[in-house]
């Protein structure tokens, strides 16, 4: 049976972490269409990192390899937008782009195309959708249908985007902001307060733990609030409610009831496709067998070597909030991390990654970290390596959804230090729901003197903040540890039969059958 050549265009976001997913998700859809060319649009900065993650795809033939083509996006020669504030300039490079693929002019043989997967997280300030039709009117040529992708897990897109009647939370954000402001809130807290929306209600749903409702943003105060991003959210909803799907990477098996909340307020179908899990990719990393790194790599792996040979196999602890996130109006928090890993016994040491633009370091805490002996502070760390690395015992992370997915095919036991958004409900997920490792409390921001839904009172006191710390490595480097690993695969079981034979594999299945087949 032939089938007809077909066309996937894809959007990401411009952070790594972003980009990763949505090309791993766009060559799943390549697998599944055996006719599909993919195309991938994405900033100029980022493009040499796409071009280095698709050579290390081996298990793709050369044939599927030809079929799959990056196009930068770039508004004026030498200026591209700000990756979180993406204007006018993007909306100018992304439509000259998608003219040239309407005519022709960016490769005949790709054809016209059948369909668009855009990030939900490129804020865009107006409506994709809407711009493509605008596009496609004005060139008199059909309409191009648009999915909307949100690379998390459905359940924080419930508790964000549903109506409010459903479980949603962002609903009416723009109002309760102005409200804040007209009492005479400045414009970073009345952001906060806006997207806060505290009333001390607890939440119950049944797929995830209770947790009253400021527990959902833990560390919004202690970043500064983009304030940008608010005027920006009603676009996101607009182009959600424009768009011809909803895709996530929710697992049903795990999200059954927010997955119907979502359904039953949105107008427009559900795909949630799961997360990509790249066996290849994952094993080539492994350093065990990778031959290959930069300078940057070979020395936090050179580093973790040293580790295990001084302190033995898993008896280091790897810390990383992520790209974007960082605690920097509370830089107390570092200080009792920094001195709590220092102070450690049995020696704890660790490698800690600060990808974070925020990210700054007193010299006096580079200094203690460097005449410890046992710990090393770097911009960046080849994540997928160093999860692997034998002398990793644990994680202490932000639990945002690319870390987590990657902990879980790691097999690693987590320390949970989550911020705000998707990480929150992955975190709770994990350690209280799966029970793969501990959450750290007294590190919330904005929360003294509110109870905790799972007992206790958050103080924001230095030495109760250290205290929790001491206790959550004790409990993840004792006779817990193997229980907490054990449960962690069974999690990782789950996803990964999802994703190869349950509802994800379906979902991936569905938008094929109708778009790309």
């Amino acid at each position: 049976m032939s089938h007809k050549p077909t066309h996937l265009l894809l959007i990401p976001q411009a952070t790594w972490g972003h980009v990763r997913s949505c090309l791993q998700i766009g060559i799943s859809l390549l697998h599944l269409a055996p006719n599909c060319y993919l195309t991938f649009l994405c900033y100029s900065s980022a493009s040499p990192r796409v071009h280095e993650e698709l050579s290390r795809q081996h298990h793709l033939t050369s044939e599927k390899k030809s079929r799959i083509r990056t196009v930068d996006i770039i508004g004026e020669v030498g200026e591209e937008d700000d990756p979180l504030r993406p204007g006018l300039k993007l909306r100018v490079g992304f439509e000259d782009v998608l003219k040239g693929l309407m005519k022709g002019e960016k490769g005949e043989e790709w054809g016209y195309p059948n369909l668009i997967i855009y990030d939900d997280y490129q804020l865009w300030p107006y409506s994709l959708p809407k711009v493509v039709r605008e596009l496609t009117d004005h060139l008199n040529q059909p309409y191009i249908p648009c999915l909307y992708l949100a690379p998390v897990p459905t359940s924080p897109m419930m508790r964000m985007t549903a109506s409010a009647e459903h479980g949603g939370h962002w609903d009416g954000i723009m109002k309760r902001y102005e409200d804040a402001r007209a009492e005479g809130l400045s414009i970073n807290d009345a952001g906060i307060k806006a997207l806060r929306n505290a009333q001390g209600k607890l939440i119950t749903p049944p797929d995830l733990p209770p947790m009253y409702d400021y527990e959902y943003y833990p560390q919004n105060v202690c970043m500064p609030f983009p304030i940008s991003l608010l005027y920006k959210w009603p676009a996101m909803f607009a182009a959600r409610d424009d768009s011809d799907g909803y895709m996530t990477f929710g697992i049903s098996e795990l999200e059954g009831w927010s997955e119907g909340q979502l359904k039953k307020s949105l107008k427009i179908p559900l795909y949630p496709v799961g997360p990509h899990l790249d066996i290849e990719i994952w094993q080539a990393n492994n350093p065990k067998v990778r031959t290959s790194y930069t300078s940057d790599e070979r020395r936090v792996v050179k580093f973790l070597d040293g580790m295990q040979k001084e302190y033995g196999s898993r008896s280091a602890c790897f810390v990383s909030f992520g790209s974007l996130m960082w605690p920097s109006t509370r830089p107390e928090l570092l200080e009792c991390l920094v001195e709590t890993l220092i102070e450690a016994e049995p020696p704890l040491p660790f490698l800690f990654a600060a990808a974070s633009a925020l990210a700054s370091w007193p010299d006096h805490l580079i200094k203690k970290v460097e005449e410890s002996g046992r710990g090393m502070i770097v911009k960046w760390a080849p994540q997928l390596t160093v999860l692997q690395h034998e002398s990793i015992h644990f994680f202490l992370t932000h639990c945002g959804s690319g870390s987590t997915v990657e902990a879980i095919q790691a097999e690693i036991p987590i320390v949970a230090w989550p911020f705000t958004g998707d990480q929150v409900l992955w975190a709770a997920q994990l350690t209280q729901m799966s029970h793969c490792g501990v959450r750290l409390h007294q590190v919330n921001s904005g929360m003294k003197g509110l109870q905790l839904a799972s007992g206790g009172i958050v103080t924001e006191d230095p030495e109760d903040i250290k205290r929790e710390m001491r206790e959550a490595f004790t409990a993840v480097r004792g006779d817990q540890w193997t229980e907490m690993r054990d449960e962690i695969r069974k999690l990782g079981t789950i996803l990964k039969d999802s994703v190869e034979r349950g509802a994800a594999r379906k979902a991936r299945e569905q938008i094929v059958e109708k778009y790309l087949s």
